[in-house]
């Protein structure tokens, strides 16, 4: 007996619609909500997006509950690590001397350090393991070259922190030279106001300042940061907040429901296709004459100028993220070549991505990293690398 073909379309259908169903059943299971309301799909977030007021309170309550907890709230810096905690001195910045005094010192060479966490250093490492800044300081200091290293930078930073913390904290301690540590991924960070919006999981709070570029001008916003209390305010209602539209990072319609996102498979393809298009092109976020390169340009080229005046020297220390070094290795290139060129053109630049490459090349490279963050042996290498670059540019290591 023939089958018709309105049965067998029939049948179709059905089969279709019973595989669709045990695929969104597998999502499903395989989906978690965190207590936001947030999905994730192993580490696939899935939109709508929820702004983790829930998870920013829990942040909130350890910061302000346990002394011991790394950062705290800060009214010019949006936060800081809190001083004596994890490395940290009594002054709040990381130093070989427990105590250093704000005088610059006449016999030897005083190197502070800005930026985030890869110029902090070790930052995934336990408390006390040797950040690349030791290297710095111990291979010059065994070169004839009597120095102290001071190390103001902070986890989670952008390179607007970093420029206000050498204005508020850096500059107070006269250094001879400036180190700022350029990671171009911090380039997002200055885009960013509410720092959970960005990255839910960072367990950060709090929210940031952040510089407009206005021409060639820098105009700060969110300065003093709103408190833990108020930021948690705004997070309830981001919309509302007037300055929602300055962070990057608040786009409406990521936190909006759209009838495609009832479904964990359509959603989950939305979110793999917008991760397709960025691999797709890595350098896309970086094109010089859009906002972020212009903005992280004005931010290192301001540092500079604010830190030649005082007298100082100011060198960059290119350090550069795994995944970035991969593609270079790769390509040749950065994702953000063209705006570490131009930062090359017109600032005395240590580059260590060759002798990087060469302590990771033959090896399993992800050996050598730690969340993406550089591992003791890693940390090493670049501290030779820097140090050495600096006692070859002996005009920076000129002695006070």
């Amino acid at each position: 007996m023939k089958v018709s073909l309105r049965a067998k379309l029939t049948l179709l259908l059905i089969a279709v619609f019973l595989g669709l169903a045990a695929l969104e059943t597998g999502v499903r299971l395989l989906t978690r909500r965190d207590a936001d309301g947030n999905l994730w799909f192993f580490s696939t977030h899935l939109k709508p997006y929820r702004v983790p007021v829930q998870h920013a309170e829990a942040a909130l309550h350890r910061y302000l509950t346990e002394p011991g907890s790394v950062i705290a709230y800060d009214a010019d810096l949006g936060w800081v690590e809190r001083a004596a905690v994890h490395g940290q001195n009594a002054q709040g910045f990381l130093s070989t001397a427990a105590e250093v005094p704000r005088a610059a010192p006449v016999d030897k060479l005083r190197i502070a350090i800005f930026g985030g966490s890869y110029a902090r250093g070790s930052y995934a490492q336990e408390p006390g393991e040797r950040g690349w800044w030791r290297t710095v300081e111990d291979d010059l200091n065994a070169a004839g070259v009597p120095c102290e290293v001071l190390n103001f930078g902070v986890g989670g930073y952008g390179m607007d922190q970093a420029l206000l913390r050498w204005r508020r904290d850096g500059q107070p301690f006269h250094p001879h030279l400036v180190l700022f540590g350029f990671n171009a991924g911090n380039s997002y960070e200055n885009l960013n106001l509410i720092r959970m919006v960005k990255d839910p999981d960072s367990g950060i709070p709090f929210t940031k300042p952040r510089f407009l570029l206005e021409g060639e001008k820098l105009r700060l916003i969110n300065s003093p940061t709103p408190s833990p209390e108020q930021a948690l305010v705004i997070m309830r209602d981001v919309g509302a907040w007037p300055l929602s539209a300055q962070d990057h990072y608040w786009v409406p319609a990521d936190f909006a429901p759209a009838w495609w996102r009832a479904s964990r498979v359509l959603a989950l393809a939305e979110a793999k296709a917008g991760a397709r298009a960025r691999k797709a092109d890595p350098e896309a976020f970086y094109k010089i004459n859009d906002e972020p390169a212009r903005l992280a340009l004005a931010i290192t080229r301001e540092l500079q100028r604010e830190v030649e005046e005082t007298g100082a020297a100011f060198v960059v220390a290119h350090l550069p993220h795994s995944l970035e070094l991969d593609a270079f290795e790769k390509r040749g290139r950065f994702p953000y070549d063209d705006l570490y060129t131009a930062l090359k053109s017109s600032t005395a630049v240590i580059s260590p991505e060759a002798q990087m490459l060469a302590l990771a090349r033959g090896k399993n490279s992800a050996a050598f990293y730690h969340d993406g963050h550089y591992v003791a042996e890693m940390e090493t290498t670049v501290g030779h690398a820097i140090a050495a670059a600096l006692r070859e540019r002996a005009a920076v290591l000129r002695k006070p």
